[in-house]
């Protein structure tokens, strides 16, 4: 797990991914309360807890996996920090996210349940890459693909990367084990969906207001004007 990878879990639909860094991330999780991760050196990772921009708790850890896990866990989005314990990091409709021990594990929900129920693989580097560059809407197009080519059928390009059985029934117990966890998710992406979609389809609501300013400032401004022209004129008539 890496730094980007904290920015696709807590944003996931996020497309503003140029300013992240590599080696320091901050979240501010509430109204007093804030948490980052920043890079000393490949040995070194300080999570910094901050209450009212004040640094209240430093820790430091030797990598940067250890480092991520301990940052999601002090804000509540995992469940637990242990790397041997799968947890999940993102979910979906048709499809759930889990990590153990920096390793990705996809599962996918059906659309033919006659056919078969679920089915999970570990994703590997370059589904990996996609994912940290695209987000949700790599998983989502994943999971279609997956789906669409049966993946119980040997035919399928996926059919050899299915989990052990082992593996397939840890991922059922923790599934069943984090299923508040998802709710979270949905409403963070949904909320971070409508953000990011105001912003690419709707630029000029975010110079709207000080157009308005303008005019009205302008418009009250001539309607003071009107009032003196008309209230002088009317009293030079008179003398």
């Amino acid at each position: 797990m890496k730094i980007i990878d904290l920015q696709r879990i807590l944003y996931p639909m996020s497309t503003c991914l140029k300013t992240v860094r590599d080696d320091y991330f901050y979240f501010g999780y509430s109204f007093d309360l804030a948490i980052s991760i920043k890079k000393i050196s490949d040995e070194k990772w300080e999570l910094n807890t901050y209450e009212r921009s004040v640094l209240t708790n430093q820790e430091v850890y030797s990598n940067e996996y250890i480092s991520c896990l301990k940052f999601l866990y002090h804000i509540n989005v995992v469940s637990t920090d242990d790397p041997n314990i799968m947890k999940l990091i993102d979910y979906s409709e048709n499809w759930e996210l889990f990590e153990k021990n920096n390793g990705f594990y996809f599962c996918i929900q059906s659309s033919k349940p006659y056919l078969y129920r679920t089915f999970s693989i570990i994703l590997n580097s370059e589904e990996l890459e996609k994912y940290r560059l695209q987000g949700r809407k790599f998983l989502s197009l994943l999971q279609f693909e997956i789906d669409a080519s049966i993946p119980t059928k040997t035919s399928s390009n996926y059919h050899n990367r299915k989990v052990n059985d082992d593996l397939e029934k840890e991922l059922y117990y923790a599934s069943s084990d984090e299923y508040d966890l998802r709710v979270n998710y949905e409403d963070n992406s949904n909320l971070i969906g409508n953000y990011e979609a105001s912003k690419n389809h709707s630029p000029e609501l975010w110079q709207e207001p000080h157009k308005n300013g303008a005019k009205i400032i302008i418009t009250i401004l001539g309607l003071i004007l009107l009032f003196y022209i008309i209230f002088f004129g009317s009293f030079a008539l008179r003398n």
